[in-house]
């Protein structure tokens, strides 16, 4: 994962850290022409990472969050994933402080479900 620098907040708000991972970047670079509006819900994730809607069931501890009709941004706070973790083996942000945030994926709304899917299957795989 690459390591995004965090700015300092002139309004005294807290901002969290952001963290996007290879599969994202691709994602990014697929539908490029969307850049620009990806970059501005980072930029407010940032600040607001509760914002998003949490997933469910079998994709608890992911979060998505549109940035433009059907394209969204796949998702995990660091501090909610650890604490999912204690009882449901889903996503791990092992190794990130509570106060970060990992981008996983962007994409159309059906393909990011997909995606979410796979990441814990290859989470549990390497677990075992």
């Amino acid at each position: 994962m690459s390591k995004q620098n965090v700015l300092k907040s002139t309004n005294g708000t807290k901002e969290y850290k952001i963290y996007e991972t290879a599969n994202f970047q691709q994602n990014l670079e697929e539908f490029s022409h969307l850049k620009p509006a990806v970059e501005n819900k980072l930029r407010f994730l940032k600040t607001n990472p509760f914002s998003g809607e949490p997933l469910k069931y079998e994709l608890a501890g992911f979060r998505s969050i549109a940035v433009k009709r059907n394209f969204l941004i796949l998702y995990g706070i660091c501090r909610e994933c650890k604490k999912i973790m204690e009882t449901k083996k889903t996503i791990s942000c092992t190794g990130f402080g509570d106060n970060s945030v990992v981008i996983y994926a962007f994409g159309p709304h059906d393909d990011l479900y997909k995606i979410a899917r796979k990441i814990i299957s290859n989470n549990n795989k390497q677990k075992t």
